[in-house]
């Protein structure tokens, strides 16, 4: 701690964030949507799925948007609403509607725009009440105190709404539905409500069309109010979900109902017909639901901070936006940590229940998915908690080829139920596939799962794992052969326990001829080949458990050996066998660099140090490098070496996740700056070979010939039909235009380009019966023109020849005669 701290060093998100947390909007041509991410706005493609662009400015959590005209408005838990255009991408009007000093401030949970924007509001959390504010601002916002309508309003998103005519607000309360007159009254009362009973309400939605709206309750109930200026309302109720409603969402016209929730079923009500739809195995519970304009498309929001894009009128699914895959139910995230695949280049995670996911941190997207569990999403029920399989430990071979997870499950009723799966990578089919399942491995829960290296190029790796059984296990491929066939298979060959005290942490040298495990806060080192004991470490002070070991790398650092427990991180010299040092720390996670000697450990109050196993020194380190407590980390090496002045920084990427289950990068301010500054370079470069570089083929050439003539403002005269030819001009043209229009990051899919960019570059071969008739008359009309003005022609020089006849002589017509 004497190093004086680095300010250079930064953190990068490299996911999107949260994106279910609010209702998204669909803009009204129905090609994008536009969804909440932390403090900004992106704007995603409904046909592909890509990020389009992103609004920035909110220095705050954006909690909702609202479509208005061509314009956009959106609100931050602060109270600051903005205004975007559509078009030019800017913010047109920044409005602070809260101010942090008055006795209303608070934190925004919910926000709607009511009469023309000229009215706001504003759902509002004081300090740590379960309870909100309902808060009506009016123009000029800002100037003058709000409107308090209720003060008792459940938090959340779809808690309280306004009519199609914003002449009457709808909120919801513990016990009741109340209506509130926006200028007027209801039933002679300033707020009418409607008791719940035993039936407490989760959302509303208002019809469009007309002042009836629908409430979902905690039992699945939907229930449908007409004639709300009434004491004693008309209901109609609709009951088929078994877990509590989580969204309502109308159709356009106001005769179609979704809802969704717990069961992973989006049910579409036709209420004139009185008859419903369904839709199963959306993946993930549904958390929103969005409808658009036109009534095309319906976007469901799932708890995998994942949107599904569907057709509304086949009611099948056109596609999903999907970025980083995370569990908004579960409290802890991403169990499995970090795991590098050498193969893409990108890190295996966590993904939705059951399933990892890699993820690509170079180009922030994700890759695929991998179903370990194979099995369905249990949904819970009513009045017991529904415990499913999770992913809890993975590794992965140095060739990226194998991979080993674990899977476990614990309703705490019976038996645990427990595996280790063994995957290959098919290189002919570019998939994984399951090799072997072993039922059981270790009697207690497995705490950790490390691979061996291959000590030869024909060898293959072994796995290692650790349990609470008090052993740890040597897994490795076993060849077998019989009369009828040969197979090879995973099994466990060696095994290893000490003191019968449980196997807490474990991991293997680089070089595979040492293994390291941790038995409660004993440190032991192993032989692979026979699980010989070769030796212990330990310190009558160290009485925690080790919670992580990592082998030491590079010059000076080989024979050591760091350890990591809740309140100490320790150095141990294998050729002594003794402790190098020790440094008193409340850590979370540590990761060692796989190209360098330097490792990395995150504190429970944020702050990241950088040092070797030489030395208790910290190379550099970083107080509040993050709002949450880091869970997992990991050295993740670059594709391409990084000029920079911090050695750590050069070879990898220091990769970790947070409890608010947020992907981020460790980088040195200098470095990020000059990634930007190269990646302009290397465009720049690009275009320049591109135009000097020699045409390979004549299309090429004809390709070149054209930019070249566009560089001169010079036109280019086609030769020969458009039925024949190659319109290059024109295709170039569009392509030069949707280049200079778009970044890459926000450039629509290429298969939704493709049409367009065929017709100016192809014309169409076979056109339609109209078209061709058409061509035929005026293919005639034009011969028979041509044989017109060629038969008038002749008779033309006919008169003129027949005008010659009485001037003429014929004086050399009778000497030749002669």
């Amino acid at each position: 701690m004497e190093r004086r701290e680095n300010q250079e060093i930064c953190t990068v998100q490299k996911d999107w964030g949260p994106l279910v947390n609010c209702k998204p909007v669909l803009t009204p041509d129905s090609k994008h949507l536009l969804a909440a991410s932390g403090c900004s706005v992106k704007v995603f493609s409904t046909a592909s799925g890509s990020l389009i662009q992103e609004f920035i400015g909110h220095r705050h959590k954006v909690i909702g948007i609202v479509q208005h005209g061509d314009q956009y408005i959106t609100c931050d838990t602060k109270g600051e609403m903005r205004t975007w255009s559509s078009e030019k991408q800017e913010c047109l009007e920044k409005v602070k509607l809260l101010e942090e000093d008055s006795q209303n401030a608070g934190q925004v949970v919910a926000f709607q725009v009511l009469k023309e924007c000229q009215q706001v509001l504003l759902l509002v959390k004081k300090n740590s009440k379960k309870k909100g504010l309902l808060m009506k601002f009016s123009r000029p916002f800002g100037k003058g105190s709000p409107m308090i309508l209720a003060k008792d309003v459940q938090l959340g998103q779809g808690k309280m709404g306004a009519s199609h005519t914003d002449d009457y607000i709808a909120y919801l309360t513990a016990d009741s539905l109340s209506i509130a007159g926006n200028g007027c009254t209801v039933a002679g009362k300033a707020v009418l409500r409607h008791m719940a009973g035993t039936r407490p309400f989760t959302c509303l939605v208002w019809n469009p069309q007309q002042e009836m709206l629908a409430t979902g309750d905690i039992t699945g109930r939907i229930v449908l109010w007409y004639n709300l200026t009434n004491t004693v309302p008309a209901q109609t109720i609709l009951h088929w979900h078994t877990l509590p409603v989580e969204d309502l969402a109308f159709s356009v016209l106001g005769n179609e109902l979704y809802s969704g929730g717990g069961e992973c079923v989006l049910v579409k009500w036709l209420l004139p017909e009185d008859r419903r739809h369904y839709l199963p195995r959306l993946g993930m519970p549904i958390k929103t639901i969005t409808t658009d304009a036109s009534n095309s498309l319906v976007i469901t929001g799932h708890t995998d901070n994942a949107f599904t894009v569907i057709a509304s009128k086949t009611n099948k699914v056109q596609g999903n936006i999907q970025d980083l895959s995370i569990n908004l139910e579960s409290s802890e995230s991403f169990p499995a940590g970090i795991v590098f695949d050498p193969k893409t280049g990108a890190v295996v995670l966590n993904g939705r229940t059951g399933h990892v996911q890699l993820y690509d941190i170079h180009h922030n997207k994700q890759l695929y998915h991998l179903d370990i569990t194979q099995t369905n999403y249990i949904t819970r029920e009513r009045h017991q908690v529904i415990y499913n399989t999770q992913v809890i430990r993975m590794a992965m071979s140095a060739d990226g080829l194998w991979l080993a997870t674990v899977e476990y499950r614990d309703d705490f009723q019976t038996s645990i139920e427990q595996r280790v799966k063994f995957w290959h990578y098919s290189i002919v089919d570019q998939n994984w596939y399951l090799d072997t399942s072993v039922e059981m491995p270790h009697d207690k829960s497995i705490n950790g799962i490390v691979v061996k290296p291959s000590t030869g190029t024909a060898s293959s790796p072994e796995f290692v794992t650790c349990s609470d059984d008090g052993k740890f296990k040597v897994w490795e491929i076993i060849k077998d052969a019989n009369i009828y066939r040969k197979s090879d298979f995973w099994s466990c060959s060696r095994v290893g326990f000490y003191r019968h005290l449980p196997a807490t942490a474990v991991n293997v040298s680089h070089d595979g001829s040492l293994i390291a495990a941790g038995f409660a806060n004993i440190l032991t080192l192993w032989l692979p080949q026979s699980c010989h004991l070769k030796g212990t470490l330990s310190q009558p002070y160290l009485k925690e458990h080790i919670k992580q070991i990592e082998f030491g790398r590079g010059e000076g650092c080989g024979s050591l050996l760091v350890t990591r427990t809740d309140s100490w991180i320790c150095s141990w010299d294998l050729f002594t066998c003794t402790l190098s040092w020790r440094v008193g720390l409340q850590s979370t996670c540590m990761a060692a660099d796989p190209r360098s000697s330097h490792m990395a450990v995150f504190s429970k109050d944020c702050c990241v140090f950088i040092f070797e196993p030489n030395s208790s020194e910290p190379i550099c380190w970083k107080r509040n490098i993050n709002p949450a407590e880091v869970t997992c980390a990991a050295f993740i090496p670059r594709q391409t070496k990084l000029d920079s002045e911090e050695e750590w920084n050069v070879h990898s990427n220091l990769v970790f996740i947070d409890k608010d289950q947020t992907l981020r990068v460790l980088e040195e301010k200098s470095s990020q700056l000059s990634v930007d500054g190269r990646a302009t370079e290397i465009v720049k470069h690009f275009e320049q070979e591109t135009l000097m570089k020699p045409a390979a083929t004549p299309f090429a050439a004809l390709v070149a010939q054209t930019r070249t003539s566009h560089a001169g403002r010079e036109k280019t005269s086609q030769k020969g039909s458009a039925a024949f030819g190659v319109q290059v001009e024109n295709s170039m043209s569009f392509i030069q235009k949707m280049m200079n229009d778009a970044r890459v990051y926000r450039m629509e899919a290429f298969a939704s380009m493709t049409a367009s960019y065929c017709n100016l570059l192809i014309p169409a071969a076979v056109t339609s019966e109209e078209k061709q008739v058409q061509q035929m008359k005026e293919e005639q009309q034009r011969q028979t023109e041509m044989q017109r003005k060629k038969t008038k022609k002749m008779a033309k020089k006919k008169r003129k020849d027949l005008e010659r006849v009485p001037n003429a002589d014929f004086s050399e017509l009778l000497e030749r005669l002669s």
